[in-house]
């Protein structure tokens, strides 16, 4: 849990090595230098979704549309 007693998860998996090339983050990290690659995780079960919106939840301080 965070300082505020919420759990959080991390997001991880296995190394794996698929560019041998002289630009990759492996390589420029080992050299001390910074690497930012700019990633989205869309975890989003869509199918699910349309399912949910037929249900008619009706949550606090929320506008029902």
């Amino acid at each position: 849990t965070d300082p505020n007693h919420r759990t959080y998860y991390w997001l991880t998996g296995k190394k794996m090595i698929l560019d041998n090339g002289n630009d990759v983050d492996d390589l420029v990290v080992m050299q001390r230098k910074v690497s930012i690659t700019p990633i989205h995780y869309d975890l989003t079960n869509y199918d699910f979704l349309e399912e949910l919106k037929s249900w008619n939840l009706k949550l606090p301080g929320t506008k029902q549309s």
